[in-house]
């Protein structure tokens, strides 16, 4: 499979993962290859699969400063009279009306790579971003955005740094996460009613027709596990401290994602254990599923639920990991 002519690969001698980051466009995690009894594609991509203009493209792209819609209450009241959601909205800061794209704009902004490590046991590639004048119509603030990529034997990170400018009047309010795509034939060699997920979740957040919370919760446990193709469109939370993780099951392949918030050196967190969700999304007949970890929640810009509140001249570190748990084709 082809990737962008600009793309960092990345992969350690006799490791079991293989990744491209491509920074032109916004550092994403392009293409991820997992080394068992033969080479797996890790990421559903629409172009190899699909060979057409339509649709999800796939991959892994950041999602920031906002993860999901956001909404004033009279777009999101048209969105669900017509059963659907505008792609960008509006929230409102100071008395200003601002748009912002449906997961925000880090991933379509240009990063360029900053540094880069090889070594015996790890590949890493740092791309970096900040504001700029385009940026600052959206999200009036000043930072510098990191990506850092670090590929090791046995398992990848893909982590997300936000540094506040000194020159911030304010704290800069928002959510991230990542819209990670798995290609579910690709990587399991089944359709996605043969693969469960689980999860040690314990709070489903219905959601309107626009896309938003709704206001209610449910209890929602999937310790046994549930087929993918069940799992369209969900959000989960209520994760114990330090369990914030999926797992895509099959007899013969383990796949997990977890996610958490690095804590930095003079301070515990930025965020509460009850602001981390997974958002479930997919298409069984494309043969895709998104295990989309996030800190925050749609709309967080407007509603402030679950947004980090970064002071001036502060850094937030969030992290997702990749790991297989379990396969007879990996050793141990």
């Amino acid at each position: 499979m082809s990737v962008s002519n600009d793309s960092v690969r990345l992969s350690v001698p006799n490791g079991q993962w293989e990744a491209w980051v491509s920074p032109e466009k916004g550092a994403l995690l392009e293409r991820l290859v997992l080394h068992a009894d033969h080479p797996r594609e890790v990421l559903y991509d629409r172009e190899r699969r699909e060979h057409g203009p339509e649709g999800w493209t796939g991959h892994a792209p950041w999602l920031w400063p906002a993860v999901g819609r956001t909404l004033t209450e009279e777009e999101a009241a048209e969105g669900d009279q017509r059963g659907e959601a505008p792609e960008k909205g509006h929230y409102r800061m100071d008395g200003v009306s601002r748009p912002m794209p449906i997961h925000g704009f880090a991933r379509d902004k240009a990063w360029s790579v900053r540094d880069r490590d090889d070594t015996s046991t790890k590949a890493r590639v740092v791309c970096e971003t900040g504001d700029d004048r385009e940026s600052r119509a959206l999200y009036p603030f000043s930072f510098v955005l990191e990506s850092v990529t670090t590929v090791f034997r046995s398992y990848l990170t893909h982590a997300f740094r936000v540094t506040a400018s000194q020159d911030n009047a304010s704290p800069m309010p928002f959510s991230v996460g990542n819209h990670i795509t798995v290609d579910v034939p690709g990587l399991f060699g089944l359709p996605c009613d043969r693969v469960l997920l689980t999860t040690p979740c314990s709070v489903q957040y219905p959601l309107r027709p626009c896309c938003l919370l709704d206001g209610t919760q449910r209890e929602r446990s999937l310790g046994d596990g549930q087929p993918l193709h069940l799992l369209s469109d969900q959000v989960l939370a209520g994760y114990p401290k330090g369990m914030c993780h999926a797992t895509l099951n099959t007899d013969n392949l383990r796949l997990r994602v977890s996610q958490r918030e690095v804590p930095g050196p003079n301070r515990t967190a930025w965020s509460l254990p009850r602001d981390f969700a997974f958002v479930f999304y997919g298409d069984p007949n494309k043969g895709f599923f998104c295990p989309e970890p996030w800190l925050g929640f749609p709309n967080a810009l407007n509603t402030g639920r679950g947004a980090v509140r970064l002071p001036p001249g502060e850094t937030f570190h969030w992290e997702m990991t990749l790991h297989i748990l379990s396969s007879p084709y990996l050793a141990e």
